[in-house]
């Protein structure tokens, strides 16, 4: 979503301009919903303060290399009983 609302609001200054012009894949109903979501004071005001905490942080986020499918079949394989979702996360880390 960061893609489409970037390109559009880089392109078009003009807050009626970027409402007017929605990317060709998004409907325009859509798009208006999307629009004001994102001009939403409230929501700027977030968007800043959690950009701003991402651009702070020293880790990035990851969930590593192999899905967590990839762990449910080994765990599958090994023991023959299939993991919970949230087990998967302790035998992934």
């Amino acid at each position: 979503m960061y893609g489409l609302r970037d390109r559009i609001f880089k392109k078009y200054k003009d807050l009626n301009q970027r409402m007017n012009h929605p990317p060709p894949q998004i409907s325009p109903s859509i798009w208006r919903e999307m629009f004001q979501k994102w001009t939403n004071p409230n929501w700027v005001e977030m968007s800043d303060k959690n950009k701003g905490n991402r651009e702070k942080s020293e880790l990035a986020a990851t969930g590593g290399s192999s899905p967590l499918a990839k762990y449910r079949h080994e765990e599958i394989k090994q023991t023959g009983k299939n993991l919970i979702r949230s087990r998967c996360l302790d035998v992934s880390m």
